[in-house]
């Protein structure tokens, strides 16, 4: 009888322990994932580049980074480690993207040819998928790399 009643408390308090999960990564609205809420979803970005903010309201990691016509997936190390840590940071070409918590930071490199640059971001949260893209004119003149 003992070891019954025993085994009841221990189930009790494992079940407990188990649906007690406080992370707000867990929180889940209407059955899915809370939204990402990424703002700009656009950006125009002049020839001499720069840096450029965009700020986010939830957990997520990069998924996928787009320059030109070629995307580029991260992988799953990186976006689990973004998505547990609140950091990341990947040059590509001529954009880097560093991700400091619920803020992504876009550093564009000068765009020393005539020719329009285009950029696009994936993140990703669950079965939320938020997207963001952008353009960078081209200089009026061509000008040589200082």
């Amino acid at each position: 009888m003992n070891k019954f009643f025993i085994f009841i408390l221990i189930s009790v308090l494992v079940i407990t322990m188990v649906s007690a999960n406080t992370d707000p990564r867990d929180e889940v609205i209407d059955g899915g994932w809370p939204e990402l809420e990424l703002t700009p979803k656009w950006l125009s970005v002049d020839a001499n580049g720069g840096e450029y903010v965009l700020t986010t309201r939830s957990f997520w990691s990069v998924d996928k980074i787009t320059i030109n016509d070629t995307t580029y997936s991260t992988s799953w190390e990186e976006r689990r480690r973004s998505f547990d840590t609140g950091k990341f940071s990947k040059k590509i070409k001529w954009l880097k993207v560093t991700k400091d918590s619920n803020r992504i930071i876009l550093n564009v490199d000068t765009n020393y040819s005539h020719k329009k640059r285009t950029f696009g971001l994936r993140i990703n949260e669950g079965n939320r998928d938020e997207y963001m893209r952008g353009e960078q004119k081209g200089a009026k003149y061509r000008q040589a790399p200082r």
